[in-house]
């Protein structure tokens, strides 16, 4: 079955309901976990549902919003409460070996995020991107046109990307 090309009474799964979309966060703390005395970014904080779990598998975690996402930090970590763009330019620390990038869903921060992450990505590192299925199958309030980064992401022959085709989406890539 091609969900691409079904309608919304059609999807196989609730698509509206927020239950749906962390899926990906026992995937990602496995990532962390798999990376000894990992090093962890997570752009877009926001509830915390990922970052609880997965910086909790990580000797050193950052955590971006533009929200104050420290209440849902569970004191873990450090926040930087700022736009993505800024953390890139200020961070000077170690190289993160994975960074989760689920901030801005439109295309010019979503490419600009993903392109900053692969810059400072620690030699084998890993960027998991979420949110990275196009309409109709996520809804643009939702995903924004952030998604379409994906498709330049599998382009890049100086990347190797992989793509969880379920709703809302979630791409790893790697340097080649």
């Amino acid at each position: 079955m091609n969900t691409q090309t079904l309608n919304r009474k059609e999807w196989p799964i609730d698509h509206m309901g927020y239950e749906n979309a962390v899926w990906h966060t026992p995937i990602i703390a496995g990532l962390v976990a798999a990376y000894p005395e990992a090093v962890y970014h997570e752009i877009g904080v926001l509830r915390g549902d990922c970052w609880r779990s997965a910086a909790a598998n990580a000797a050193e975690a950052h955590g971006v919003d533009v929200m104050d996402s420290w209440p849902y930090m569970d004191n873990i970590g450090q926040l930087w409460h700022m736009k993505s763009q800024q953390f890139f330019r200020e961070y000077d620390g170690p190289p993160p070996d994975v960074v989760f990038v689920d901030g801005d869903h439109y295309l010019p921060t979503c490419r600009n995020d993903v392109f900053s992450a692969l810059s400072i990505l620690a030699p084998g590192g890993t960027i998991a991107v979420h949110d990275t299925l196009p309409p109709p199958i996520t809804r643009r309030e939702l995903s924004g046109d952030g998604w379409q980064v994906r498709e330049e992401l599998e382009r890049n022959m100086r990347l190797e990307t992989f793509t969880i085709w379920r709703y809302p989406g979630l791409t790893f890539v790697r340097a080649r």
